[in-house]
């Protein structure tokens, strides 16, 4: 089950309006590269799901899994921490990986 924090949410609801998005109009899929070596997460925004995603609620917000992604990310628990070291948004999965990245590259 996917764990969003309450900090985590604000933060990414936040963003959203920042770039003028309701989400209750788009969902945000979830992103990484070089998992194995700590990797970078983050999400893409989406207008519609794709015929084989799985679509989370969690905190107002809608989040897309595909279906390679599904075991890494199924378990994932999300933060966000404002701290001017290591701040930014945490993203841990099933499988122990961790990732980070700024509020700033969240959307790419």
């Amino acid at each position: 089950m996917l764990e969003l924090t309450r900090s985590a949410a604000c933060q990414l609801h936040a963003l959203l309006q920042e770039q003028g998005l309701n989400p209750q109009e788009v969902y945000l899929r979830f992103t990484h590269s070089g998992v194995a070596c700590g990797g970078r997460f983050g999400f893409q925004v989406e207008t519609s799901p794709q015929k084989k995603d799985q679509v989370i609620e969690r905190e107002g917000l809608r989040f897309l899994v595909g279906e390679t992604d599904r075991l890494l990310f199924r378990e994932a628990h999300i933060d966000f921490s404002p701290s001017l070291l290591r701040g930014g948004f945490h993203i841990r999965t099933r499988g122990g990986f961790f990732g980070d990245t700024s509020s700033r590259q969240l959307f790419g």
